[in-house]
C-alpha cells in the first residue's frame, strides 16, 4: 500500500497510522479519485474529507495532517523526517515497502514481524 501511495501522490501514508491497510485502501481510493494531486488535496475542505476519514477514526487530525502533508509534498519536500504526520511507523514502512530496505529498529509490532520474516527469507536464500 505504501508503494501505491508513493506512486500516486507520495507521502500519503498518514492513512495507515493506527489502522490497517484493509481499512485504509477504500478511503485512499476515494481520496485519490476526489483529489487527484497533492495540490488539490492540500486545499481540500475538511468537511469533504470527513465521510472518507471517519471510518478510520481520528478523522479531524488525519484530515489536517493529510492537507499539511500534501502541501509539503506539492512544494517539493521529500525528506521523510520533516514531512507533517510522518513518524517512526511511516518512515519504517516507507523504508520497507518503497525503498526495499529492512531497518534495524522497527517500533510497530506487525511491521517488525514482517521485517523479521523478510530477514529469515533473505538468510535462507544466501545459504543456498
Amino acid at each position: 500500500l505504501a508503494r501505491e501511495i508513493a506512486e500516486a501522490h507520495g507521502g500519503r501514508i498518514a492513512l495507515l497510522n493506527r489502522t490497517t491497510g484493509a481499512q485504509a485502501r477504500p478511503a485512499l481510493a476515494r481520496i485519490l479519485w476526489s483529489w487527484p494531486t497533492p495540490t488539490a488535496l492540500a486545499s481540500a475542505d475538511l468537511r469533504s474529507l470527513a465521510p472518507l476519514l471517519k471510518p478510520l477514526g481520528l478523522w479531524r487530525g488525519r484530515g489536517r495532517t493529510l492537507r499539511r502533508l500534501s502541501a509539503s509534498w506539492a512544494s517539493g519536500e521529500r525528506c521523510l523526517g520533516t514531512l507533517p504526520g510522518v513518524g517512526p511507523y511511516a518512515r519504517s514502512s516507507w523504508a520497507v515497502f518503497v525503498d526495499g530496505k529492512l531497518p534495524r529498529r522497527v517500533e510497530d509490532g506487525k511491521l517488525r514481524l514482517y521485517v523479521n520474516y523478510k530477514r529469515r527469507v533473505r538468510c535462507k536464500r544466501k545459504k543456498r
